[in-house]
């Protein structure tokens, strides 16, 4: 059977959420509510810092997971959050609408992009907007995606005039680092066909055009180098052994980025599979 067909109906996650203890040195804030605009029930985040005060401000990482835009969800990454605020950072893990992954839901109940990134971008506001109530400095903020969420975080970063609300705090953004990430849809159907019918069509309207729109990598090739903004610097990660989203995605992806922006990122590669990439990573 189809590889990520399989990962799909098997559930393969992380810690179940129901055993997994956050240690005492860590204060865990909850469902942290990020819009209230529309009142969606996948609008918050997870924040987790550490207990005792530190003396001056620390770093904020924002986790935005994976699940092909249609599944999985911030209580599976306590063990990051949790790993992160034992190490001297704050770490917010956002959840953000889903795609339902079938044909079968009338047009007008469909949640397709933009609407995952814009829901992340929110979630970044707010947490910029509420930096004064926390642990975290606004001015060092450090995005992790993982999957289709480095696919998100990059457009983040990469144009923040279409998912970013125009009224916005002043924050920065200072790293991105994608791992195992989807950064070009049309590569990706033609390295794997039969992922239209199981990622793309269910998240992404349109056809080839739309998705060259919407792919990290061709933002990149398509902007003129010396027009391009000081973006903040990007580390691309990819298993070689990755079963599900082949190297090239990641290649392609800093090969643009150095080629227009020059040399602010560099690719690493390890042995690990798609969806053990942070399940382990963050592991006591």
């Amino acid at each position: 059977p189809d590889p990520f067909v399989s990962d799909l109906m098997s559930k393969k996650k992380g810690p179940n959420p129901s055993t997994f203890v956050v240690d005492s040195s860590v204060k865990f804030l909850e469902s942290l509510v990020y819009s209230t605009a529309n009142l969606q029930e996948r609008q918050n985040l997870d924040l987790f810092e550490p207990a005792q005060p530190p003396a001056a401000r620390i770093p904020l990482v924002v986790y935005i997971h994976g699940g092909a835009w249609t599944e999985r969800d911030k209580c599976q990454y306590r063990h990051m959050g949790d790993f992160f605020a034992r190490h001297g950072f704050s770490c917010a893990v956002i959840n953000y609408r889903l795609s339902q992954g079938s044909y079968d839901i009338p047009d007008d109940l469909q949640i397709k992009h933009p609407v995952h990134t814009l829901d992340c971008g929110l979630a970044l506001c707010w947490l910029a907007e509420n930096a004064d109530k926390f642990s975290y400095d606004k001015d060092r903020i450090y995005i992790v995606g993982h999957s289709a969420g480095a696919f998100m975080g990059s457009l983040l970063v990469l144009q923040p005039e279409i998912y970013l609300p125009s009224q916005r705090p002043d924050f920065t953004v200072r790293g991105v680092i994608g791992v195992e990430g989807i950064y070009d849809l049309n590569q990706m159907l033609k390295d794997f066909p039969n992922y239209l019918q199981w990622v793309v069509a269910p998240a992404f309207d349109g056809s080839a055009p739309e998705f060259d729109a919407a792919s990290p990598t061709q933002i990149v090739m398509a902007s003129k180098r010396d027009d391009s903004p000081i973006f903040p610097r990007f580390l691309i990660v990819h298993a070689e052994k990755d079963e599900l989203v082949n190297v090239p995605q990641s290649s392609c992806f800093a090969d643009a980025l150095r080629s227009h922006w020059g040399p602010t990122e560099r690719t690493e590669t390890f042995i690990t599979s798609h969806q053990n990439a942070f399940h382990n990573s963050a592991a006591p």
